[in-house]
C-alpha cells in the first residue's frame, strides 16, 4: 500500500523527499521537535499531485503539525513555512489571486501548525484530530498519536459537517470570477472537493463516515438511495457524481469537465440541495430556500458549540456535563 498518495511508489518517493525538507527546515528553527506528522490527502495515502516538467507538484499543500513540549511561535511557524516553500521552488500561495496565470510549481505552501504533548491529551472530537490519530503519517520523530483521545465516530459533532460545507461555499463564491478572470484549474478544483465534501458532511449524519476519500465515496454509493431518500429523489445522480470526482482527485489527469464554467453552476446547484438538506437534519428546521437557509446559519447556537463544550469541559477542567 502507498504511503502519501494512490499513484505509486515513485510519486511517494518524491513526496518523501520534499517532506525531509519541511523536516530539516523545522529542526532549524524549532526546539525539542517531537514529533512531525502529515495529515489530511497525504497522512490518508491520498494526496494529489500534479506532474508538470518531470516534477510533482502537490495540489496545494501539505497539512503538517509539529508536535513539541512547548508552544511554538505562530510567526517562526509561518517563516519556516515559507523557507519551505522556497526550497521546494515555489513562491508560496497567493490567497485571492487564483488568476489566469496560477500554476501548482509557483503556489504551493506548507500548511504548518504545532501541537504540544499536553494539548494533544486535551483535543476536542474535531474531523482534524481524528484524522490526526487514525489517518496520518509521521514522517520525523516519534509515535506520539496515542496520546489523542480514543474518540469514535459517534463522538464527532454534526458541527463538522458544517464546518466542511461552508468551508465549500466560500471557495465556491471566492474562486469564481463573473468576469472570467479565474483559473479553471483552481475552479474545477474547488468544484470537486464540494462534491467530495458533500459527501463527507452527509456521512456524519448517518454515522459512516470514514477518514478515506475512497472509503467514503464507496460507502455513499452503497447507502445513498436507502439513507437518504429525501435527497436521492432531488438529486438521484449525486452518488455517481461523488464517485467520478472522488475518482478524479486521487488520480488528478486533466480537468474535471471540460467546460469549468457550466461545471461550476451544476455544482452550485447540487450543493445548495445538500446544504439545505444537511441543515434540515442538523438543525431540526424545515429548510427549503436560500431564505430559510441563511437565516438558519445566521442562527445557529447551541447546535453548533454545545457539543465541542463538553468535550472541552472534560479534557481541559475535568468538569463532566450532559
Amino acid at each position: 500500500m502507498n504511503k502519501y498518495t494512490s499513484l505509486g511508489k515513485e510519486v511517494d518517493l518524491e513526496i518523501q523527499k520534499q517532506l525531509d525538507i519541511v523536516s530539516e527546515e523545522i529542526n532549524k528553527d524549532i526546539k525539542d521537535v517531537k514529533s512531525i506528522i502529515i495529515y489530511g490527502g497525504f497522512g490518508r495515502g491520498e494526496g494529489s499531485v500534479k506532474k508538470i516538467k518531470g516534477k510533482y507538484y502537490p495540489a496545494n499543500d501539505f497539512d503538517v503539525y509539529v508536535i513539541t513540549e512547548r508552544k511554538v511561535d505562530g510567526e517562526l511557524l509561518d517563516n519556516v513555512a515559507k523557507r519551505v516553500a522556497l526550497r521546494l521552488g515555489s513562491k508560496g500561495i497567493e490567497f485571492n489571486k487564483f488568476d489566469k496565470n496560477w500554476s501548482f510549481e509557483d503556489n504551493f505552501y506548507l500548511d504548518l501548525k504545532c501541537l504540544t504533548l499536553d494539548e494533544l491529551k486535551k483535543l476536542v472530537p474535531m474531523v482534524r484530530y481524528y484524522e490526526l490519530k487514525n489517518a496520518s503519517n509521521i514522517f520525523y520523530g516519534s509515535e506520539v498519536r496515542n496520546l489523542i483521545p480514543n474518540y469514535t465516530i459517534n463522538d464527532i459533532p454534526l458541527g463538522e459537517g458544517f464546518r466542511f460545507l461552508l468551508n465549500r461555499m466560500t471557495h465556491l463564491v471566492e474562486y469564481f470570477s463573473t468576469e472570467g478572470k479565474h483559473n479553471n484549474i483552481v475552479l474545477g478544483f474547488f468544484c470537486v472537493k464540494a462534491y467530495i465534501d458533500s459527501c463527507t458532511a452527509l456521512l456524519l449524519l448517518n454515522k459512516k463516515y470514514s477518514p478515506s476519500y475512497k472509503k467514503r465515496m464507496e460507502d455513499f454509493y452503497e447507502c445513498y438511495k436507502t439513507d437518504f431518500p429525501e435527497l436521492y429523489n432531488k438529486l438521484p445522480d449525486l452518488h455517481e457524481k461523488i464517485k467520478k470526482y472522488t475518482l478524479w482527485k486521487l488520480n488528478y489527469k486533466g480537468q474535471p469537465e471540460e467546460d469549468i464554467v457550466k461545471f461550476w453552476f451544476e455544482t452550485r446547484k447540487d450543493f445548495i440541495e445538500v446544504v439545505k438538506f444537511f441543515m434540515s437534519r442538523f438543525t431540526n428546521k424545515k429548510i427549503e430556500s436560500l431564505d430559510d437557509l441563511s437565516n438558519a446559519i445566521i442562527n445557529l447556537g447551541k447546535e453548533q458549540y454545545l457539543p465541542y463544550s463538553k468535550f472541552f469541559l472534560k479534557n481541559n477542567l475535568n468538569i463532566s456535563s450532559k
